[in-house]
């Protein structure tokens, strides 16, 4: 950049910083001009080496007679126009360090994104490694991105989030440096022509000194020669005695009149003075707005095109960092991933019908009678065939009914995910009372499963958690959405470039465009900064900034819903656990149903023998009391209710290896598809960035190459013989 160069040196104060010859020296200006700089603008009013009274009213245009000068209306149209100017860099430096703030943010949130992905790779790739049950080895299963390190995909998303975090600050860091310079030369115009207003006024007042001692002695001469002879001899003679009698007279005389004649040619002096080096510092400061009027183009062309080329090379940089994380992670064969997603479509459908068809026969174990009466018990009653019941047992059946149309309504809503209402719902539907499973009762197996669904919910929610703060930092951040920060940054940033008259403070004052035009300064918007015509600067601006991270949003979405996804394979991991428990609570429910119908047939028939013998024995009320207790054990005990215990015990084993079988089956396929789910983040996101980033360089050559044709060459040249570092 053209650094703080001090266009008014003679007018500011010495303390300044001047700026070194070397390239390298004058662009470390501009930080070291605007502390050093003592203009009043800027913090004190040392210029002329005056300071200003806040309670004297500044000298203005309107006040003095500009007669005295001879460029007055020239400097006063510059002045107003460089006021008009410097609200404009002001305004657009202020929207700047909003937009930087928020931009801040931004990159954040992005790093923190990329850090969860990151993680939540990790843990897959940890669990893909480690022997979850009685699974396959890692070597028997068909995993298509076994040969991806975790290293390799952290430093793919480290360097994809430096560069979304380095997106926009070079640029923004460039364009305030240089925002920065321009405001300090524009603010030192101000105290620059208020001191040459106060010289002007200074002027004026040592004339209107002057004319009043010439009134004052025109006044006596004239007094003088209106007197009559006869006096004019008298006050002669009174003079010639008084110098007869003082000698002294008439040296006080002659000092008198040579004071008066000293006085009237220091005032004199004095005026010519103030006058010559008010027309040497007007020549000097005529030149130097000049000068500053008519660099503005290539100075605020210059700030625009840094702006855009740091753009353009974060660009490039971030598609690069794109590219080569795509190429990095898609390193499974297409071959493979076909066969595998074949042979997974097929798997999952037969198991669906085969959870179907299990749930079906778990929540029916008991409901039949399959054995008949034994030979000893009611001859009478022949096979069963069906259960005539009682009206209490009706009920009892239809709240059963109720139960297992439940349990399997829950089961195909919710079709190999099984969670805890599927798994309740179940237990209830084939009577276990107590759900709760110990951890004496579980394996070793289902410890390790269980530990691993929790930690993959917790790195996918983390995921989640980082993907809503970044979608609030970009659409509904501290200062609104970043899209509208970008867009108010660059409408001040046009208004800027176009170099066009804003009044200040809302006054209706037009400038002289004739007298600016004669002295080469062009505010005329001539490349069309605040045009949307096709073709202009201002509408290809528009597109750049209508096009930058245009797909941001549906970014967002989209992996929001891969994330979405991903829960969905947490449930089906998760589904192991709750399978396991259901299988674990039917076997010790069924297991402690037949040991309880075992114990009440024992007893029964202990009572049954007893009864018998006292009755043989003759012994009544010993049969009473027998009796007694066999009605309190039960009609319903007998061996058919052994057997159909026992048979429900042994099927409820089965349906145990059987829920085992479906569980480890689906959790083999989850883990040979454990990273699929995170490396398709990684590749929606490289994918977006990738195209997204070549769309905007093309637009930002095009603007460029827009610019650079909308410098003129003799601005440049104005330009590179004004400006101390001589680019």
């Amino acid at each position: 950049s053209i650094g703080a160069w001090n266009f008014f040196p003679e007018l500011c104060y010495t303390d300044c910083v001047k700026p070194s010859s070397p390239i390298t020296e004058a662009i470390k200006t501009p930080v070291n001009a605007i502390k050093k700089c003592s203009s009043p603008a800027l913090g004190s009013a040392r210029t002329f080496n005056v300071q200003q009274d806040s309670f004297v009213e500044a000298a203005t245009f309107e006040d003095i007679d500009t007669s005295l000068a001879i460029h007055s209306d020239l400097l006063k149209a510059e002045r107003d126009l460089v006021l008009s100017w410097r609200r404009s860099a002001l305004q657009a430096m202020e929207k700047l360090r909003i937009l930087q703030e928020q931009e801040k943010h931004v990159g954040a949130s992005w790093k923190r994104f990329a850090i969860s992905v990151s993680n939540l790779f990790a843990y897959e790739k940890d669990v893909e490694t480690a022997r979850l049950g009685d699974s396959k080895s890692r070597r028997e299963l068909q995993m298509p991105y076994r040969k991806l390190q975790k290293s390799t995909v952290d430093d793919c998303l480290r360097i994809l989030a430096l560069q979304k975090v380095e997106r926009a600050t070079p640029s923004i860091e460039a364009v305030n440096a240089m925002l920065s310079a321009y405001v300090a030369d524009l603010s030192m115009v101000r105290p620059a022509v208020q001191a040459y207003l106060e010289g002007l006024r200074q002027l004026e007042n040592e004339k209107v000194v002057r004319d009043s001692v010439d009134e004052e002695l025109k006044a006596e001469s004239i007094d003088d020669s209106s007197q009559s002879l006869a006096d004019k001899i008298q006050a002669s003679l009174q003079e010639v005695k008084k110098q007869l009698t003082t000698a002294n007279n008439e040296s006080s005389r002659s000092s008198k009149s040579k004071k008066v004649d000293e006085r009237r040619y220091r005032q004199r002096q004095q005026i010519q003075s103030i006058e010559n080096r008010l027309l040497v510092n007007e020549a000097l400061l005529k030149d130097f707005m000049t000068t500053l009027c008519r660099t503005a183009p290539v100075r605020t062309a210059r700030m625009m095109s840094t702006y855009l080329e740091k753009e353009m090379a974060q660009c490039n940089a971030l598609h690069q960092a794109a590219v080569d994380m795509k190429a990095k992670i898609n390193i499974g064969s297409k071959e493979t991933l076909s066969k595998m997603i074949q042979r997974h479509h097929a798997e999952t459908k037969e198991d669906r019908n085969t959870e179907l068809k299990l749930v079906y026969k778990i929540v029916n174990i008991g409901n039949s009678k399959k054995f008949s009466k034994d030979n000893n018990e009611d001859a009478s009653e022949e096979i069963e065939k069906g259960v005539e019941l009682s009206q209490d047992m009706k009920e009892e059946e239809a709240r059963k009914t109720k139960l297992r149309d439940k349990a399997m309504n829950l089961c195909r809503d919710r079709i190999g995910r099984w969670d805890a209402k599927v798994a309740m719902a179940i237990m209830e539907a084939v009577g276990v009372s107590d759900a709760n499973v110990r951890v004496e009762e579980t394996t070793r197996d289902l410890r390790m499963v269980r530990k691993y669904a929790i930690g993959l919910r917790e790195n996918v929610e983390r995921c989640v958690e980082a993907l809503d703060l970044l979608r609030m930092s970009i659409l509904q951040g501290g200062a609104g959405d970043i899209r509208d920060l970008r867009h108010d940054f660059f409408g001040e940033m046009r208004s800027l470039l176009s170099l066009t008259f804003l009044p200040v403070d809302d006054e209706n004052n037009s400038l002289p465009f004739r007298l600016l035009q004669n002295e080469g300064i062009d505010i005329s918007d001539r490349n069309g900064w605040r045009s949307h015509s096709h073709g202009t600067c201002g509408n290809s601006i528009n597109a750049y900034i209508e096009t930058r991270d245009s797909g941001t949003e549906w970014l967002l979405e989209a992996l929001g819903e891969l994330l979405k996804e991903y829960n969905q394979r947490v449930e089906a991991v998760e589904s192991f656990v709750y399978m396991e428990c259901v299988g674990i609570q039917l076997e010790k429910h069924f297991s402690q149903a037949r040991a309880t119908a075992l114990a009440a047939f024992e007893k029964k028939t202990d009572i049954t023998s007893a009864i018998n013998i006292a009755t043989r024995k003759k012994m009544p009320v010993l049969v009473k009391e027998l009796q007694a207790k066999l009605v309190a054990v039960g009609a319903d005990v007998s061996h058919t209710t052994v057997k159909e215990a026992k048979e429900a015990h042994l099927e409820s084993k089965a349906f145990k290896q059987e829920l085992h079988d479906l569980a480890m089956r689906r959790l083999t396929r989850a883990r040979e598809t454990s990273t699929e789910r995170a490396i398709a983040l990684m590749n929606i996101w490289s994918k977006e960035e990738e195209g997204s980033a070549s769309t905007e360089k093309e637009i930002l050559e095009d603007l460029v190459m827009l610019l650079q044709k909308s410098v003129k060459k003799e601005d440049y040249s104005l330009y590179a013989k004004a400006c101390p570092a001589r680019i």
